[in-house]
């Protein structure tokens, strides 16, 4: 069994073909990118995996199909039928080399998954623990370091805060709309609501505020206004 935790969720397990493809035609609006498990024989008939692995490429293209099965020999019908299949993995006596086959695919999807969030910068991406979290840019108040040594962030959000491991200047440079507010301080102008340059004080949408150092006031307020 696998017990790697990833940033994904198990919706549904068949032997079925015909279950499959219900379910499909049920929620391919809220599937969102999905990933396949298929054998290539279901229902006691040898092609019927491909030709599953084909309506569902024909249907969801952006779907990661990968086949496992016992039948190593049919490998190369994955090509003939151009499912356009991530992996093919061959099931052995031994689960546990199995086990380490499906981990293997699910780190290079998990993997894939990061650098395209990364790279949509209408979102902002933080990892909690092995998981990671997207959550719209615009839902961004400001980021603070937290307490000294610990290597942590704090985000704040329109609605609550969340605490995880990272370095703000990390954050600055995958995100140029943030501004560097203060050594402690990664803040969203966009959701700034008022500028106190006699207090060096920031006050963002959800009432929170936060220091600004004095050489970065005129560049922010220029900024803002």
């Amino acid at each position: 069994m696998i017990q790697v935790q990833y940033n994904m969720h198990f919706v549904l397990a068949t032997a079925e073909a015909d279950a499959l493809l219900d379910y499909l035609d049920r929620h391919r609006a809220s599937l969102h990118q999905p990933i396949f498990f298929l054998d290539i024989e279901l229902n006691g008939q040898q092609r019927q995996g491909l030709e599953v692995g084909l309506k569902i490429r024909e249907t969801m293209p952006d779907a990661q199909i990968v086949f496992i099965t016992t039948h190593s020999e049919l490998a190369p019908l994955t090509f003939e039928y151009q499912v356009g299949a991530l992996d093919y993995i061959v099931k052995h006596s031994d689960e546990a080399q199995t086990d380490q086959a499906i981990r293997k695919v699910l780190d290079t999807i998990q993997r894939r998954f990061e650098i395209a969030a990364q790279g949509d910068v209408r979102n902002f991406v933080y990892k909690m623990g092995p998981k990671l979290v997207q959550i719209p840019l615009t839902d961004v108040m400001f980021l603070e370091t937290g307490q000294p040594a610990t290597g942590d962030v704090i985000l704040h959000k329109r609605q609550g805060r969340a605490e995880f491991r990272g370095l703000l200047k990390d954050y600055q440079s995958r995100y140029a709309t943030l501004f560097r507010a203060h050594k402690r301080y990664l803040v969203n102008p966009e959701r700034i609501v008022d500028l106190d340059q006699k207090q060096r004080r920031i006050t963002f949408e959800n009432g929170e505020t936060c220091t600004i150092a004095t050489r970065n006031l005129s560049k922010l307020n220029n900024l803002l206004w």
